[in-house]
């Protein structure tokens, strides 16, 4: 299967950043680097998969990240696209 790639939402938090994924609702990640961040949100997003695959959920078509609305009550940081991918074991 082809790679997908989802939007996160960055926000400034006390300690570096927070992410929020739109297609993945109460998913997020932490750094206190957007590189930190980011590796964190790969991770998340993989487990998250992976447990959504043994509920035999069905997994989201990335948004598109232009078309994601902003809210009005985030202060963005910045959007970025969160790879990822299934392996031939069907788990990332």
């Amino acid at each position: 299967m082809p790679a997908r790639y989802y939007p996160i939402i960055l926000e400034h938090g006390t300690e570096g950043f927070h992410a929020t994924f739109p297609d993945f609702p109460g998913l997020i990640a932490f750094g206190d680097t957007k590189a930190a961040l980011t590796a964190d949100a790969e991770a998340g997003l993989a487990l998250h998969i992976v447990g959504m695959i043994e509920d035999g959920d069905e997994i989201p078509e990335p948004s598109d990240i232009d078309q994601v609305p902003a809210d009005p009550e985030v202060e963005e940081a910045g959007r970025l696209l969160v790879r990822w991918e299934i392996r031939g074991t069907g788990r990332h």
